[in-house]
């Protein structure tokens, strides 16, 4: 009975917190209901983001969708590029 419950809770943890590689350069990542912080520490009533992101830099291009509800992040999807840009200078156009 024990196993079956460790293995109940690695599957709901895959399930919560998970990434996947898509390509050679493209990785996607997610999240579901996870606690961002203490209510001592401050209290997010609501955010909402959406993000496509294509300046020239680390892990860009990424697209970002997230939504947080009374310090809970309700869910978080990303995919971005898994590519650091190699020279400070091909930053700047």
């Amino acid at each position: 009975m024990a196993k079956l419950k460790e293995k109940s809770i690695a599957v709901l943890k895959t399930i919560r917190f998970g990434g996947l590689r898509l390509s050679k350069n493209y990785a996607i990542d997610w999240s579901f209901l996870r606690k961002i912080r203490n209510f001592s520490d401050g209290i997010s009533f609501f955010e909402f983001n959406c993000n496509l992101d294509l300046y020239k830099s680390d892990h860009n291009p990424k697209i970002n969708i997230h939504l947080m509800l009374i310090n809970i992040m309700i869910f978080e999807f990303e995919i971005y590029n898994v590519n650091h840009v190699e020279e400070q200078n091909d930053l700047v156009d």
